[in-house]
């Protein structure tokens, strides 16, 4: 759960800053509760996001965004400090080991990983330590909205209010057999009528290889999903029904309707815990959201 969370801080910085390169200032941006926060800290951070994030170079950042941001981060820091809230060294050393791996992958080698890090002017110590403030915000995240609740009452009103989500439409199961060949596929479509396995004609005959092997299995699939010309012959034809040949810009189809569903509306109760999981995460953002605007609220701010 914390990797996931961690995870999605992480990605929310970066859809929220769109980084370039850096360089170390020194003019102070802010005070928070009289500390100051100069332009190096952000370059520094500037630094770590592109270093992640290396598609990010060279792309203007949201200075005042990241900004706004570390003031949130440092006041969130300081609200774990002061109540003892801290990640185990053991597992930041184990996201460490992650982040690690995923960023030498990311750039080549361990080689290439090491240079890019010297290039940016940073070292391990930067990582360790934005590590572990996330994994300390990801705790108090997780301290903050432990008791974020959703009623049923909630899951029932945004079934209701949203029902055009839960729509799904008329879908058919199908197997076909793909030939290019119109004398071939009108023997198959004999062949299939008279008795034959379909599957076993598809997986010996069939030249779709995304299908082939499953003996020409389509799964279910609604209106929309397939060329006009075999959709209009696998929804006109009933189930067991084998059809063809129809030809298509790919050649000539053997269709057979294995099965067929109506339109039909997903029930409450086949999606109460889908609905329920996603309020329970918007309502603890909101949550977090609002203890946040507390932090700053209750703290002597100054932006210069």
């Amino acid at each position: 759960m914390k990797k996931q969370l961690f995870l999605i801080l992480s990605a929310a910085l970066v859809a929220l800053l769109i980084l370039a390169g850096c360089q170390q200032g020194t003019d102070v941006l802010a005070r928070v509760n009289g500390e100051e926060m100069k332009e190096g800290e952000l370059d520094r951070r500037l630094a770590l996001e592109t270093f992640f994030n290396p598609d990010l170079e060279g792309k203007e950042p949201d200075r005042e965004a990241l900004l706004e941001l570390l003031i949130e981060e440092k006041l969130l820091l300081a609200d774990g400090a002061d109540r003892d809230i801290a990640p185990a060294e053991d597992e930041v050393e184990k996201f460490i080991g992650i982040l690690k791996e995923q960023l030498e992958n990311l750039y080549g080698s361990a080689e290439e990983y090491e240079k890019a890090l010297a290039d940016k002017g940073l070292a391990m110590e930067d990582i360790y330590s934005y590590v572990r403030n996330q994994l300390t915000i990801v705790s108090i995240y997780e301290e903050v909205t432990a008791g974020v609740e959703v009623k049923d009452e909630d899951v029932e009103a945004f079934y209701n209010d949203n029902q055009a989500m839960f729509q799904v439409s008329e879908q058919v199961r199908a197997r076909h057999i793909l030939v290019k060949d119109q004398e071939l596929a009108e023997d198959l479509l004999a062949r299939a009528q008279a008795g034959e396995d379909f599957a076993v004609l598809a997986q010996e005959y069939s030249e779709d290889p995304g299908s082939q092997a499953a003996g020409g299995d389509l799964g279910f699939f609604p209106r929309g999903m397939m060329v006009p010309e075999f959709e209009e012959a696998a929804f006109g034809a009933e189930v067991g029904e084998i059809v063809g040949p129809v030809e298509t810009t790919y050649g000539y189809h053997i269709i057979k309707v294995e099965e067929k569903e109506p339109a039909r509306t997903i029930s409450l109760a086949e999606m109460e815990e889908n609905i329920r999981a996603y309020l329970q995460e918007e309502q603890k953002m909101q949550a977090f959201s609002s203890y946040i605007t507390e932090l700053k609220e209750k703290a002597e701010i100054e932006r210069l």
